[in-house]
């Protein structure tokens, strides 16, 4: 015999709640670009410059990366993804 789950109810001010599905793509293509970027400038762009140049371009990118996928984040949950003091839709309320 096949036994469901209970059903889980919506809260009445969820509405069209999508998932973080959106921020999560975005922030593993990020992810992807900024290692593919790295990889490029290793091999191609950073014969010109010292040691501390090439450390101070990686560390300025990760940074610009990382505050854009945070910048991504912050909108989406003040767009409405973080919904009644919880951030999973799966338990039962």
């Amino acid at each position: 015999m096949l036994v469901l789950p209970p059903r889980v109810q919506q809260a009445p001010n969820q509405g069209n709640y999508r998932g973080p599905l959106a921020p999560i793509a975005v922030s593993i293509l990020g992810v992807v670009a900024w290692l593919i970027f790295i990889l490029l400038y290793a091999l191609y762009w950073s014969k010109g410059y010292s040691l501390f140049q090439n450390i101070i371009v990686t560390i300025v990118s990760l940074l610009v990366i990382g505050l854009l996928i945070a910048l991504m984040w912050v909108i989406w949950g003040f767009r409405g993804g973080y919904r009644g003091g919880r951030m999973t839709w799966w338990e039962n309320p």
